[in-house]
């Protein structure tokens, strides 16, 4: 996860005579892989085969292809290119009279939109088939662990492939004779062909990492097989910084509770008896995806000046709000108001009460929050993003 500190809005402040004022920032990381798109294609008695596919316009884009032929101790795949963009080789399994091979390749960061996959073989291939899969939120410089394989002849090929959670592991197998194949629980198959003479049939899956993953097929007989697979890493880099898309702190102090501070060069966090201060910041999500799994969000604030030991607590705040154009004269939103003509539910803000993240402190600097747990359910849907409330 990156630690980069974003660029702040606010100018500069001071704690004073208990007062808290801050720049609010905020840093939000997380990875999920999803399957773009996949594609197939089968050919026999020749040694290139060709397959158009469209790729997806997402972050952190990523290609595997897996080939499988009808082996007879010769036909190997010699390159791979998508959009003329060459492929590296990631792994193979065959051997001895099995005659049948499975080969996998990949591709970092493919070109979006539509082109053809060419595979290329050392020589003709009585049956091929080839799957392609891409997928989004994988790691662009260490994109794969480590590939596993293995051969044999029954109804039940399978491999175990040493991953992790939050991987994704992709596999590829090859049949003799092209007997059904059924994917095993928890994988879902890409693609599932034989070749149109029926020399061999070959079939793609991922399912979600763990500390070992079984990757596994039922055949509809026993017949010779090979199988690889290989687990995906996640993206480490994708990441959310942004500025505060709204902020604005708001005074119970007897007759001013009607002043707006939207368009102020500081926001305050005030404890005194009287006059109290409370700061609303609010940041745009809307380019999380949904189904992102929240690694880390960290609220940060800096503080220039504090007078004596502080509780800087964050809460959820629970209704819409306007930032507001004033700067210590009436507008909305203020302590009474969230917008024009409309109160908040409690004078003061409406908010949850238990506090996302506190923190104790008489140091200046910059002070980081822990909002993990709230982010991940604003992106998720399961609450809705009004911002934070930073209070003491």
């Amino acid at each position: 996860m990156s630690k980069n500190k974003m660029r702040c809005r606010r100018g500069g402040y001071r704690f004073f005579f208990g007062s808290f004022l801050l720049i609010a920032c905020s840093h939000i990381a997380f990875g999920a892989i999803a399957v773009d798109a996949t594609s197939s294609g089968t050919a026999q008695g020749t040694n290139t085969v060709t397959v158009s596919h469209v790729t997806g316009s997402g972050s952190d884009r990523f290609m595997l292809v897996g080939v499988t032929v009808d082996y007879n101790g010769s036909s190997t795949v010699s390159s791979v290119t998508y959009s003329g963009q060459s492929l590296t080789f990631v792994g193979a399994q065959s051997g001895g009279a099995n005659p049948v091979r499975v080969e996998i390749w990949r591709l970092v960061n493919p070109p979006s939109g539509t082109a053809n996959v060419v595979v290329n073989l050392s020589t003709n291939a009585d049956g091929i088939t080839v799957g392609v899969v891409t997928f989004t939120g994988v790691h662009q410089t260490t994109p794969l662990g480590t590939f596993a394989s293995a051969i044999g002849t029954s109804n039940a090929p399978s491999v175990n492939v040493t991953s992790a959670s939050n991987e994704l592991v992709f596999d590829a197998v090859a049949i003799k004779d092209a007997p059904s194949l059924t994917v095993g629980a928890n994988q879902t198959q890409r693609w599932n062909a034989a070749n149109g003479s029926g020399d061999q049939r070959g079939a793609g899956s991922t399912e979600a990492g763990a500390g070992t993953v079984t990757m596994s097929w039922s055949a509809g007989s026993s017949k010779e097989w090979a199988i690889g697979g290989v687990p995906i890493k996640p993206s480490s880099g994708f990441s959310y910084s942004g500025n505060a898309t709204k902020d604005n702190y708001i005074k119970g102090k007897s007759g001013e509770t009607g002043k707006n501070f939207g368009t102020s060069t500081s926001l305050i966090v005030d404890r005194e008896s009287g006059d109290l201060q409370r700061a609303l910041i609010q940041f745009d999500l809307s380019s999380i995806p949904s189904n992102a799994t929240i690694t880390s969000a960290t609220l940060k604030l800096q503080a220039t000046a504090i007078g004596g030991l502080l509780n800087i607590d964050v809460y959820e705040l629970q209704q819409s709000w306007s930032e507001g154009t004033a700067n210590g004269t009436a507008g909305e939103a203020n302590w009474d108001q969230r917008m024009t003509g409309t109160n908040w539910t409690t004078s003061g803000g409406t908010y949850n009460s238990t506090a996302v993240a506190t923190l104790n402190t008489s140091s200046t600097g910059q002070h980081t929050w822990n909002v993990a747990s709230l982010v991940q359910e604003w992106v998720s849907g399961t609450k809705t993003n009004y911002g934070f409330m930073v209070a003491s």
